[in-house]
Parts: C-alpha cells; sequence; structure tokens
C-alpha cells in the first residue's frame, strides 16, 4: 500500500509464471514437481518448472474468464 497525503493507493504485484514455478522449492512443492515429471514424462526438474509455469498461467486465465 502506498499511502501519502494525497493518495491511498493499493499495488498488487502479480509475478510472471515462470518465476513463480521457479520459486517453489518447499518439500510438497519439489514433490509436486517430481509428480509432473512422472505425469509427463519429463525429463528433468527444469521441464518441469516450465511445465507447473504453464500450469499456472492456465489457472490464472480459466479465473480470468469465470470473473
Amino acid at each position: 500500500m502506498i499511502m501519502s497525503k494525497d493518495h491511498n493507493v493499493l499495488f498488487r504485484n502479480v509475478p510472471a509464471t515462470i518465476d513463480l514455478a521457479l520459486s517453489l522449492t518447499e518439500k510438497d512443492e519439489k514433490a509436486e514437481r517430481y509428480e509432473l515429471m512422472k505425469q509427463f514424462g519429463l525429463k528433468t526438474e527444469l521441464d518441469a518448472v516450465y511445465k507447473k509455469a504453464e500450469l499456472i498461467r492456465e489457472q490464472r486465465l480459466s479465473f480470468s474468464e469465470v470473473s
């Protein structure tokens, strides 16, 4: 939130999906990445990161269509 004498503004940062997918480093998030690797036959964790980013992007698009 940005506040001044003249303005009250709420600012929201929505990170890019690839940045968000790369930042998922908790144990359960890594397990999800491994599951994506098995499910889609991906060979590297980086491929799984790109797949996760794609899934996040799809979720955002479907959410924006509903709103």
